[in-house]
């Protein structure tokens, strides 16, 4: 099973995997701002792990990286969304959403 990491960078791109392949997205997060990374992930697709995580170096209130860990268990495409915003505001729209389209082969 490779691990394919994708970032911001590759919103709106379709990337090839494999099924059974583990996927790693990796977002900027500033936690303490309240904006935090959400994902939706379709059939298909299951979120493994995720987690947030501040640099050793990092300063009272600076940002880190969010990681969500997806398992691509079958073949087809999928629309993964990540949306950044502040969960206890309500349904109003996210400050960031990303999408990556994921192409598993069998």
């Amino acid at each position: 099973m490779p691990d394919v990491t994708l970032t911001a960078s590759d919103t709106g791109k379709t990337i090839a995997v494999n099924r059974n392949d583990i996927v790693t997205l990796q977002l900027g997060e500033s936690a303490s701002t309240g904006y935090l990374w959400t994902i939706t992930a379709p059939d298909g697709v299951t979120v493994l792990h995720e987690e947030h995580v501040q640099p050793p170096d990092a300063m009272i209130g600076g940002g880190g990286t969010k990681y969500f860990r997806l398992l691509v268990s079958r073949a087809g495409t999928f629309v993964v969304r990540a949306s950044l915003a502040r969960p206890w505001q309500g349904a109003g729209p996210p400050t960031e959403q990303l999408v990556f389209v994921l192409a598993a082969e069998p």
